[in-house]
C-alpha cells in the first residue's frame, strides 16, 4: 500500500518527473507460468500497470498518462542486492548502469513549451466541497457519527489523545491518525483532477523571438 499512496501522491501534486521505480527481488518471483526472466519482468510490470490504472479511475486520465509517460523508460529490474554483486549478475549491474543515466537525465532542464492552460474556475469552486466531505465522511466514522463510510470507529482514548495533542502540544497527529495531512491529501486530488482538465490549450509566442 505504501507504493500505491506515494504514486497517488507524486501524480496529485505534479511531481511525477522525479520518480524511479526498482523492482528489487526479481529473482524471487516465481511461478509454473514464468519460466525466464522476460514472463517475470512482464509479470511485475503489469502489477505496476493496474496501480498506475487504478490511481487513473481516482485522479483522471491526466495524472494516469502523466505515470505511464514518468515509468516508460524509468523501471528497473534488479535481482540478488542483498548480497555482492558479481559480474555474473549482468541484469543488476546493466539495470544500475541504465538507473545511474535516468538520475543524471532527470536534473537536465527542460524543453520549454509554450502554450498556456484555460480553466473554468466554477470546476474548482465545485470541487473544493467535494474534497471536504471526502475528508469528513471518513472521520465522521471514526468518531462514531453516522457516515457512509466503512471506516471503522477509533476507540475514544486515542480521540481523547489527538485532540490533546491539537490543544495542548502543538501536534497535528497521533497513532496513525492525521485529519490535517487527510484533508490536504484530498483537496490536493481535487485540484490535481481539475488542473488535468483544462478547456483549452492557448499558444503563446516564444519570447526568444
Amino acid at each position: 500500500m505504501a507504493p500505491q499512496a506515494l504514486l497517488r501522491m507524486l501524480a496529485s501534486s505534479g511531481q511525477e518527473a522525479k520518480l524511479i521505480v526498482a523492482f528489487t527481488h526479481l529473482d524471487e518471483v516465481k511461478g509454473d507460468n514464468l519460466e525466464d526472466m522476460r514472463a517475470r519482468k512482464l509479470h511485475v510490470q503489469r502489477s505496476l500497470n493496474n496501480v498506475i490504472a487504478k490511481i487513473g479511475e481516482v485522479l483522471g486520465g491526466s495524472a494516469e498518462n502523466a505515470l505511464r509517460r514518468a515509468t516508460a523508460n524509468r523501471t528497473f529490474f534488479l535481482s540478488k542486492i542483498d548480497r555482492q554483486i558479481t559480474r555474473g549478475n549482468t541484469l543488476t549491474l546493466s539495470e544500475f548502469s541504465r538507473m545511474l543515466l535516468a538520475i543524471h537525465d532527470s536534473i537536465k532542464p527542460k524543453t520549454p513549451t509554450f502554450v498556456r492552460p484555460v480553466y473554468d474556475l466554477t470546476n474548482l469552486v465545485l470541487g473544493i466541497p467535494i474534497a471536504v466531505g471526502k475528508f469528513r465522511d471518513p472521520w465522521r466514522a471514526r468518531l462514531g457519527f453516522p457516515s457512509q463510510s466503512k471506516t471503522g470507529p477509533i476507540h475514544w482514548a486515542k480521540i481523547k489523545a489527538l485532540a490533546r495533542r491539537f490543544a495542548e502540544l502543538g501536534e497535528i497527529e497521533y497513532s496513525g491518525l492525521m485529519p490535517v495531512a487527510d484533508l490536504i491529501r484530498e483537496l490536493r486530488e481535487r485540484v490535481s483532477i481539475v488542473l488535468g482538465t483544462p478547456l483549452r490549450w492557448n499558444l503563446m509566442e516564444d519570447p526568444k523571438k
